[in-house]
């Protein structure tokens, strides 16, 4: 594992997603982080070892996202579309 410096920063992008506005300054402390990837099978026996819950199974708390449509605060994870182009890292028209 590596250790990493925590820092502040800008997160919410307003414009390609706006469930996820608004873009709001968030702090994270140091942290480790694995230097290889994680396997499936890895991370299941991790959950079964510790009882861990991802955020994907929590319900969003809709405090944090002010605006937020009632029937999207259902834990889940987000199923991305693929794009019909790619999409440059400064591009933030959202077309698909």
């Amino acid at each position: 594992m590596i250790p990493l410096v925590g820092g502040v920063f800008s997160i919410g992008p307003d414009v390609l997603y706006p469930e996820k506005a608004p873009v709001r300054q968030v702090s994270v402390g140091p942290f480790w982080l694995d230097e290889t990837p994680v396997t499936n099978a890895e991370f299941a026996l991790f959950l079964g070892r510790t009882g861990h819950i991802t955020d994907a199974e929590l319900t969003p708390d809709p405090r944090q996202y002010p605006g937020m449509l009632p029937e999207l605060a259902i834990p889940g994870s987000l199923v991305f579309e693929p794009l019909s182009r790619p999409l440059n890292g400064g591009d933030k028209t959202g077309q698909r």
